[in-house]
């Protein structure tokens, strides 16, 4: 009588190998996947931050440009200023909740030691507080800490004192006692993610009460 040899059915050691090839390929790949889809959601949520930042800072200082009003207090305080318009600064005064209040925008270095880094930040003090040359705002927020070396800019209109003539923009208003027609805003702000990369955002506000300012000989 005739045995039969039976063999094992174990899996080969070349067998094992090419398994192992296969699931390496399958892991990398789906890590590529994973990584690109993780990397393009980061990327999104950067771009998020970087417009509602802009938009939150731009929609704020224009509603409260709508509604500055004109205050003249020049005969008893010499120095008082109705409005005042620099290159990343701008102060004038609104009523909030019934009071006079001045408020200010302006570009701050996160830290003294920091000429990279900076906040755009709203400034508060109340109307009798603001009269005081050495007096402390009240209150300040930081509306966006993205903002760019020299990244925040104002400019004002003169000119067009006849019809058809072109108005100028300059970085400064020179006219304490009024307020500009118009104030046109540059906000450049990084990517938190890559701070080499930055998107610049643009507004021209219109200010009610306003005037356009008439050029200075020099």
């Amino acid at each position: 009588m005739i045995k039969q040899i039976k063999h094992n059915s174990g899996i080969t050691f070349i067998e094992m190998l090419i398994g192992l090839t296969i699931f390496s390929i399958i892991a990398a790949s789906l890590y590529s996947v994973f990584f690109s889809s993780t990397s393009a959601w980061k990327r999104s949520e950067d771009l998020n931050r970087v417009n509602q930042e802009a938009r939150w800072s731009l929609d704020n200082l224009s509603r409260e440009l709508h509604n500055a009003i004109i205050l003249s207090y020049k005969d008893r305080y010499p120095n008082f200023k109705a409005f005042e318009g620099g290159p990343d600064k701008l102060s004038f005064f609104i009523v909030v909740d019934s009071e006079i209040k001045r408020v200010t925008y302006l570009l701050e270095p996160k830290d003294k030691n920091s000429d990279t880094e900076f906040y755009f930040k709203r400034k508060e003090s109340y109307f009798i507080d603001s009269l005081q040359s050495s007096s402390k705002e009240e209150s300040e927020e930081n509306l966006s800490s993205l903002v760019t070396k020299e990244g925040l800019k104002f400019s004002y209109p003169y000119g067009a004192e006849g019809e058809g003539e072109e108005i100028e923009w300059k970085d400064r208003w020179q006219d304490s006692e009024s307020l500009p027609a118009g104030v046109k805003i540059e906000l450049a702000l990084q990517n938190p993610g890559n701070p080499n990369s930055k998107t610049t955002f643009y507004r021209t506000v219109f200010v009610p009460l306003g005037v356009v300012g008439e050029i200075k000989e020099k």
